[in-house]
């Protein structure tokens, strides 16, 4: 079984599924030339313990590139120009004990707060990306500041009961907290808009929902 990867300089770009279902994977050494990891790439790479991209030039690591990777606990980062929503859509969900993002020094567009992830873009709006399941965080209050909370940003968090949201939030996006089925509790600003496709869904413990008067798009 494939334990190790050690993949060459020169190469830039890792292909959709690549190593997907390596369940007996534990180490991978990424070139410094690498600039983007394909959709699933390593999902399901069950024994991964470690990603260390810090010294890449990785700016997109598409969907579910690292997904399910049960193990995984800590994520090295490099440092990234502009972040978008090819960067790091849904990258890493069902990673249930990830609990630790290292960031660049003097990085100025990623922060790491209170288990969450956050991202700014280029309009220099700042956004909620996605939860460290593996802190094991029931009580997440998004930070004051924040515009909107990334799609699938806390989705399939079973530790998560009860999430705040500040006034400064105006949308949350498609499937964000879809099958977090402990959430009994959202406390809501008052600044929300809009609420994307699937956004709670599966949301089995939550019984009552009361929302601001400013939604306008469900």
């Amino acid at each position: 079984a494939l334990r190790r990867i050690n993949l060459r300089e020169g190469i830039y770009q890792l292909g959709d599924e690549v190593f997907a279902g390596c369940t007996a994977l534990t180490d991978v050494l990424f070139p410094t030339t690498l600039s983007s990891i394909g959709a699933k790439a390593f999902k399901e790479c069950s024994s991964l313990e470690t990603v260390d991209l810090s010294e890449t030039q990785v700016y997109t690591i598409r969907n579910l590139a690292f997904s399910y990777c049960t193990a995984l606990r800590t994520v090295s980062l490099p440092q990234f120009d502009t972040i978008n929503d090819d960067f790091y859509t849904n990258a890493f969900i069902g990673c249930t004990s990830l609990s630790e993002i290292i960031l660049p020094e003097n990085c100025s567009n990623l922060e790491v707060e209170n288990g969450v992830l956050y991202g700014k873009n280029h309009y220099d709006e700042w956004f909620a990306m996605s939860g460290l399941q593996g802190l094991g965080m029931k009580d997440i209050s998004v930070r004051e500041g924040t515009t909107r909370i990334s799609f699938n940003a806390f989705e399939y968090d079973e530790n998560l009961v009860s999430v705040t949201i500040p006034d400064s939030v105006t949308e949350i996006e498609r499937n964000a907290f879809n099958g977090d089925i402990n959430l009994k509790t959202v406390h809501w600003g008052n600044g929300l808009t809009i609420i994307g496709q699937s956004a709670f869904e599966s949301c089995e413990s939550l019984e009552e929902v009361q929302l601001p008067n400013t939604a306008l798009e469900l």
